[in-house]
C-alpha cells in the first residue's frame, strides 16, 4: 500500500510522486512512489505511461497499471500451473521473486483460491498418498515433506489424521531398499544392528514398531517380496 504525502503542516496529501526508478534487468525498470517499491513496468511501458522521476501520477493511471499487474500476475500462475500442482506458498515465493508486491500477490492468488485453482489441502492430500504409496514414506517424513513446501501445519494435521499408516511394512519396505536380508540383519553385531535401527528412527518410524520389526523371525520381515 502507498503512504500517502505529508505536507509542511503534517497534513495529508494524496499526490503520489514518482521518486525513483531503477533497473529491474535488462527489459525492465522498478518504480517507487513516494518512497515506496510499488511495481515494475517494461521500458515501454514507462514511457507510455508517462512516468518519470520526481513527477505526479495520478491514481487514475496507478489503477490501470495495477489492473495490468494482477492480469499479468495470473497469466504468471497459470503457467507455473501448466504442467503440475504447486502449493500457495511456491506460488508466492515465485511471484515475489518475479518482482510483484504483497498488495498483488495476495489479490491474485486471493481470486485463484477462490476458483480452486490453488488448493493447498487437495495438494497435500494427493502428495501424501503419493509418498506413502509410491515411497514408502513414514508418518514423520511426510509430514516433514508438506512442511518443507509450506504447507500450513492445521492442513497437514487434518491430512495425517484422515489417513492410514502400516509401521510395520513400511519399516520391512525401507530395510529391502537397502538390500538388508533377514539372514544379514540377524547376523550383525549389536553396533551394527544399532545403526540399522538409528536408521529407521531418523525416517521417523516409532521405536516400538521399530523393535517389532527387528526380531529375528519376524515373518513379516522374511517374507519374500
Amino acid at each position: 500500500m502507498i503512504q500517502p504525502e505529508h505536507t509542511e503542516d503534517n497534513a495529508i496529501s494524496t499526490s503520489y510522486i514518482v521518486t525513483d526508478i531503477i533497473p529491474f534487468d535488462k527489459k525492465r525498470q522498478k518504480v517507487y512512489i513516494n518512497g515506496e517499491y510499488v511495481f515494475w513496468l517494461y521500458f515501454s511501458e514507462i514511457r507510455r505511461y508517462h512516468i518519470e522521476k520526481d513527477s505526479q501520477i495520478s491514481e487514475e493511471c496507478l489503477d490501470t497499471i495495477r489492473r495490468l499487474l494482477i492480469k499479468r500476475a495470473g497469466e504468471r500462475i497459470l503457467y507455473l500451473l501448466e504442467k503440475t500442482d504447486r502449493t500457495e506458498s511456491d506460488i508466492r515465493n515465485k511471484l515475489f521473486n518475479a518482482g510483484y508486491t504483497p498488495e498483488i500477490i495476495n489479490s491474485v492468488i486471493d481470486n485463484f483460491k477462490e476458483y480452486g485453482y490453488i488448493n493447498d489441502s487437495k495438494y497435500a492430500a494427493l502428495y501424501a498418498e503419493s509418498l506413502r504409496d509410491n515411497h514408502h514414506k513414514s508418518r514423520r517424513e511426510i509430514e516433514s515433506k508438506l512442511y518443507s513446501k509450506g504447507i500450513s501445519r492445521d492442513i497437514i494435521s487434518d491430512v495425517m489424521d484422515s489417513m492410514e499408516f502400516d509401521e510395520e511394512n513400511g519399516i520391512v519396505l525401507a530395510l529391502r531398499r537397502k538390500g538388508l536380508t533377514p539372514e544379514e540383519f540377524c547376523g550383525m553385531e549389536y553396533k551394527a544392528k544399532q545403526k540399522v535401527y538409528a536408521y529407521l528412527m531418523r525416517k521417523g518410524f516409532s521405536p516400538g514398531n521399530i523393535n517389532e520389526c527387528l526380531k529375528c523371525g519376524n515373518p513379516d520381515f522374511n517374507d519374500g517380496e
